[in-house]
């Protein structure tokens, strides 16, 4: 004897009872989970997407990358590939110690309470479905859509769209809130290199500093102790007016090797081996 299908008073299928669940609440203590290697390339590309398409929606960014990522050859995407890795494994290292915490174990604790008051309620509701279910006629109607019974067909469709549309909206927030973490972790790094170049240079100009003022220092004290050291006229006038073309000249000259030369380098040398310092 064939099987009866179970049926509405309106001829429609019944619906199968499926297998009900909470969804838990987001633990705000637990570590955060890393991107994967493709939603790690995808926010790497969209600033150069969006310079040069600046009304591009996020959908087609994603729609962009992933068929670049198809297209990426297995050594570049190996690098992306063991960065996630690596983000992933820390993360479940610090997922394990935190299971061991007393902050984990409470949100243990009120999940456990709402789910199973979840449970009671959705039994009551259920009750409450099949009460309005034996209505005369199948009349009972969807709030809001009067036109639509229950688990006709027209029904059925009304709701795969709403749900294909809730799920739509969830990834996009998803891929919102990645895309928040990946540039927050962008802001973060860069501010942290800037401040880094920032002490680079102060050091720098610091050690220019104190490299001009022992220039000039050493500039002056030649100067004074060559004031009285015989040497040629134009050596003269240079070690005056231009100490850097006086320094220049004393190695132009040294390969000569003029009596001349010799005799005021002597004398040079003289008087910067008697320098006094006090």
């Amino acid at each position: 004897m064939p099987r009866r299908k179970n049926v509405q008073s309106n001829g429609a299928p019944a619906a199968k009872e499926g297998k009900w669940k909470k969804k838990a609440p987001k633990d705000k203590n637990a570590p955060k989970r890393p991107l994967t290697a493709f939603i790690a390339y995808s926010m790497e590309r969209r600033p150069e997407l969006e310079s040069k398409h600046p009304n591009i929606k996020m959908s087609n960014i994603m729609k962009i990358t992933s068929q670049e990522w198809k297209e990426l050859s297995d050594e570049t995407k190996k690098i992306y590939l063991d960065k996630a890795s690596k983000e992933m494994e820390a993360y479940n290292k610090a997922m394990g110690e935190y299971r061991k915490t007393d902050l984990y174990r409470e949100y243990k604790t009120k999940v456990d309470a709402s789910e199973k008051s979840g449970k009671r309620k959705h039994g009551d509701s259920k009750k409450a479905t099949r009460l309005s279910e034996s209505d005369v006629n199948g009349s009972t109607m969807v709030a809001g859509t009067s036109q639509i019974r229950i688990f006709s067909d027209e029904f059925l469709l009304y709701n795969k769209e709403q749900e294909t549309e809730l799920r739509n909206l969830r990834r996009k927030l998803n891929v919102s809130i990645e895309e928040e973490n990946s540039l927050k972790k962008l802001i973060a790094a860069g501010e942290s290199r800037h401040e880094a170049l920032r002490a680079e240079m102060r050091t720098e100009h610091e050690a220019l500093d104190n490299g001009q003022q022992t220039l000039q220092r050493w500039e002056r004290i030649l100067k004074r102790v060559l004031q009285n050291v015989p040497m040629p006229a134009l050596w003269k006038e240079f070690l005056d007016k231009d100490f850097d073309s006086f320094l220049t000249t004393l190695a132009e000259n040294q390969s000569g090797r003029t009596h001349e030369f010799q005799q005021a380098a002597a004398a040079i040398r003289g008087a910067i081996a008697n320098i006094s310092f006090d």
